[in-house]
């Protein structure tokens, strides 16, 4: 295949394309590791971040969540290497290079606007209330935006003045090739989407800086309305700086097209900003799925194809379209699992709860304490019932009542048995009454079509919805204890838990796998507590603070009664340790 390029051209777009892709991946890359592992602590290593962010070939990022790595700058110097690759064995097909290449220009031209932004503004507000700036690494950032810069014009200019038209000849007439409706609708919406990764730095800096202190823009333009605006005004910037200069935007770029005018001349800077203007119409965005758009005859230019010198551009469409479903995967992938763990969560709590509540029925003893709810009622009172004795098939209560309140708690049961157990009312029931009153649709959002059972006569339903003993240990929540050191700090240290009943002391803790180490000598003694901030420690080993575990717990209160809890450690939607009472 003839090589269009001269042998110094060749050289200079492929491997500066190669070396510029090879650099920036490693970059952004080491930059995310950086950041990710040491998030909440100063490390040595975090000092590069700077240094490596000053040579990074783009800054790209939509919002605020995801600054530090941002899948667009990976995924487009990746491009960039594919493009350079295929440059470098073919000699001609430059799409995939002059596609980036577009892009590290305009992030480098806004970052210069960001940059000068910094040293007239932010710079100043950082030290009054800092007492110190940036330092001298700021200084450097426009030297290294000018030269990406420069590089990027000087490659699309040289891939550009390599472009010829696709020009059909017959003995009637002279046709040049339109770029197909379908590519159109495409340069619409990556160029769209460009404009929202490029500029989001720069506006989210002039918001934070002016934009916000000005009460329109705070209250009007913090919504949609807003982000339509941006579009519309960054616009003008965005179209005209291109087709003046190339002809192409980056999305024409990709699909090898270019603006010309009615006479297939380089269109006229009024010609041009015509266009931009028009583009602003309501529906201009498909109306070139009919014979013209309109912003194309109002300004009386065209879209048409340069020759191309590669393979097909419906192929690389098609392989942007398949990256579609990641990107909406990397957006909101995160909250589809969280969303999914988090369900799988709320199913085993409802389970183990629900297993709790038949096996301490069936297991119903004087030490217990069974909380209420009324179903279908707002009464503002709670309501328990404290067991007394057993007496064959029958079991005394005594009911415990707390006016003004929806919950009662552990401790606030504590207290008023103390207070009432003389006077409290007493009732005698049947293992039967407590069984049906075990929640069993507990989903079911209607309380009046769930099950329950009619306690008090003149009160309606009731169903239990907890139950406490009394004289017992009860292992409310646990919390992870991480190093301190930089170097170990993802490992767990120990396992804190808070009892809130009595003593006793936990006879053995089983983890399911066997992967956690459990280094404490059972069994290990627990104080009994009258506050909430009362904790004691398990030592563990070969646990980091992002794995995930199920672990059994046997614990015995003073009398050797045994208590079975589960403990989970999970990641949905944060880390956290779960515990859950078996029986």
């Amino acid at each position: 295949m003839e090589n269009i390029y001269s042998k110094k051209q060749y050289y200079f777009v492929g491997f500066t394309s190669l070396i510029v892709s090879v650099l920036g991946l490693i970059l952004s890359i080491s930059t995310f590791n950086i950041i990710k592992n040491s998030l909440g602590f100063i490390s040595d290593e975090r000092k590069y971040v700077g240094l490596y962010w000053l040579f990074k070939p783009m800054t790209l990022f939509i919002g605020v969540t995801k600054n530090a790595f941002d899948v667009w700058e990976v995924f487009l110097l990746s491009l960039l290497l594919v493009g350079s690759i295929i440059f470098l064995l073919k000699k001609r097909d430059t799409r995939l290079i002059a596609f980036v290449f577009s892009i590290i220009l305009i992030s480098n031209a806004q970052g210069m606007f960001n940059t000068l932004f910094y040293f007239l503004y932010t710079k100043k507000k950082i030290e009054a209330e800092t007492g110190s700036g940036m330092g001298i690494m700021m200084y450097f950032y426009p030297v290294v935006e000018a030269l990406y810069i420069v590089i990027s014009y000087k490659i699309l200019t040289i891939i550009k003045s390599k472009k010829v038209l696709n020009i059909t000849h017959t003995e009637t007439s002279t046709v040049i090739k339109d770029t197909p409706k379908i590519q159109r609708f495409f340069h619409f919406l990556i160029d769209t989407f460009i404009i929202l990764l490029v500029f989001c730095p720069l506006v989210f800096n002039l918001f934070e800086a002016y934009l916000i202190k000005i009460s329109f823009f705070r209250e009007k333009l913090n919504n949609e309305f807003g982000a339509l605006l941006l579009i519309v005004i960054v616009r003008f910037i965005y179209y005209p700086f291109f087709e003046i200069l190339f002809g192409s935007t980056p999305a024409k770029f990709l699909t090898e097209s270019r603006v010309i005018s009615n006479t297939a001349e380089k269109p006229s800077v009024s010609d041009i900003f015509k266009r931009t203007l028009y583009r602003n119409i309501p529906f201009n965005a498909v109306s070139f799925f009919w014979k013209t758009g309109l912003h194309d005859s109002l300004s009386y230019t065209h879209v048409v194809k340069e020759k191309r010198n590669g393979f097909k551009t419906g192929y690389l469409l098609i392989v942007l379209a398949v990256f579609i479903p990641y990107v909406y995967f990397y957006y909101f992938g995160e909250k589809i699992i969280t969303d999914y763990r988090t369900s799988k969560i709320d199913e085993r709590m409802i389970k183990y709860e629900s297993d709790f509540r038949r096996s301490s029925v069936e297991n119903i003893n004087p030490n217990q304490v069974y909380i209420l709810k009324r179903l279908g009622s707002m009464l503002y009172e709670g309501k328990a019932l404290k067991i007394e004795r057993i007496e064959g098939n029958e079991i005394i209560c005594k009911e415990l009542i707390k006016k003004d309140t929806y919950d009662l708690n552990y401790y606030g049961l504590v207290d008023l048995y103390k207070n009432q157990k003389d006077t409290a009312t007493v009732y005698r029931f049947t293992k039967k009454d407590f069984i049906n009153a075990v929640p069993k649709n507990i989903r079911e959002m209607d309380e009046e079509k769930r099950n329950g059972t009619n306690f008090f006569d003149q009160y309606g339903t009731y169903e239990i919805k907890d139950i406490y003993t009394l004289n017992a240990p009860f292992i409310e929540e646990g919390k992870i204890e991480q190093e301190y050191s930089m170097k170990n700090r993802s490992n767990v240290q120990r396992i804190s838990f808070k009892n809130i009943g009595k003593s006793g002391r936990i006879v053995s803790i089983k983890t399911a796998d066997g992967k956690v180490i459990w280094k404490d000598k059972f069994p290990i003694m627990m104080k009994g507590s009258n506050t909430y901030s009362d904790w004691f420690s398990v030592h563990v080993d070969n646990l980091k603070a992002e794995d995930t575990f199920s672990a059994d717990m046997e614990v015995a209160d003073s009398l050797n009664n045994r208590q079975m809890y589960k403990i989970e450690m999970d990641q949905a939607p944060y880390t956290a340790i779960r515990i859950y009472r078996l029986n």
